[in-house]
């Protein structure tokens, strides 16, 4: 692990976020590789810049196989400000991605962002999605907001394999994404 510290902010690259890099870069794709990176760093970036506009720093940066992580080190914030901080690098991806879309530029780097904002949407804990399902079942179920919480996500995950499983045995699926749910999955149902 290569750790440091940068303006108070702890920043973590662990060994599988350069494991990955190098099995991708293997596969020849390297313009791809680029714009999702650059992608991520976006994402991250839109969390980063509505954090500071609520005088709520980071903690830490962590830089793993699945993404880039921020743990943020503020007080307790209004529902509101934390909604605005989770929903910022998906919008700042559906945005940027449609709109280049829609003039046919940059069209690798516009449907990673594109794929990058839906798939953070996904309700799951280590997704912004996930964050965001949270925050409103603690807001409107005050205290039996984990119950719920929990069988509303099992059930989406429970549907997410099912349907994985039947694109899989009668679409052509990529493998990686198949086995990258899967993974979610699992450690969704079993953290």
């Amino acid at each position: 692990m290569l750790d440091f510290k940068f303006k108070n902010v702890r920043i973590s690259f662990l060994f599988s976020f350069f494991a990955l890099f190098a099995v991708l870069f293997y596969s020849n794709e390297a313009l791809k590789i680029f714009s999702a990176l650059m992608v991520c760093i976006i994402h991250e970036g839109a969390h980063l810049l509505a954090m500071f506009m609520y005088d709520c720093k980071p903690q830490r940066v962590l830089f793993y196989g699945g993404g880039i992580k921020i743990v943020p080190n503020c007080r307790i914030i209004s529902y509101e400000k934390e909604m605005i901080i989770n929903l910022a690098g998906c919008f700042v991806n559906l945005v940027s991605g449609i709109i280049l879309l829609r003039f046919g530029v940059l069209t690798s780097f516009a449907q990673a962002s594109v794929v990058l904002g839906i798939f953070n949407l996904l309700p799951f804990s280590c997704f912004d999605g996930g964050h965001i399902l949270k925050l409103i079942f603690e807001k409107k179920l005050n205290e039996n907001y984990n119950f719920w919480y929990g069988l509303i996500v099992k059930m989406l995950c429970f549907a997410i394999l099912f349907a994985g499983i039947y694109c899989f045995v009668y679409f052509k699926i990529n493998l990686s994404l198949a086995v990258t749910i899967c993974y979610i999955i699992i450690s969704e149902l079993f953290s």
